[in-house]
């Protein structure tokens, strides 16, 4: 993973670094740069080593950006692997969202692309609940979407954090 900078966001961008921002040799490389700034201005970076690539597990991760966005602020925080049978060799994706608590969304599984959540109250704290997404048609949710042990997706939207009863 690299940085470059430009004036205009069509460009041109150029590089100014050595060495990349981030690069997990041993684990596969390092692919799915995700930047994500949380309420109160801080920047981060989540990012999947590609385990999977060289017959390994695959994982998210998440880091903190130093104020400038230009380098690393600590360590790389391993936040999931690819443990579920739903995601087969692979959880890649990352996207972090902010409502309430800490919502990472992610893809899985071999190719079908499924997608799973999990939810925390700091971004580094426990990652809990995390599991396939599913499409029930209930109307009236955003995004209408609820995952193992029933917690609802379209609940973040609402701020509620803990389980309940999928609509019928």
């Amino acid at each position: 993973v690299g940085l470059a900078e430009a004036r205009r966001p069509h460009g041109p961008y150029r590089s100014q670094a050595r060495a990349p921002l981030l690069c997990q040799r041993g684990q596969g490389g390092t692919i799915d740069p995700s930047p994500f700034c949380d309420p109160h201005g801080r920047l981060y970076l989540y990012f999947k080593n590609d385990g999977n690539r060289i017959g390994r597990p695959s994982r998210l991760y998440g880091v903190r950006l130093r104020a400038d966005g230009r380098a690393l602020g600590g360590a790389p925080v391993p936040l999931i692997a690819n443990r579920a049978r739903w995601q087969g060799a692979v959880v890649e994706a990352p996207t972090m969202a902010w409502h309430h608590g800490y919502w990472l969304f992610f893809s899985g599984g071999d190719y079908g692309w499924p997608a799973g959540r999990a939810a925390a109250r700091a971004i580094r704290r426990c990652w809990r609940g995390a599991g396939r997404l599913t499409w029930p048609s209930t109307p009236g949710t955003f995004p209408p979407a609820a995952g193992a042990g029933r917690r609802c997706a379209g609940c973040i939207w609402r701020g509620c954090v803990g389980d309940h009863q999928k609509a019928a």
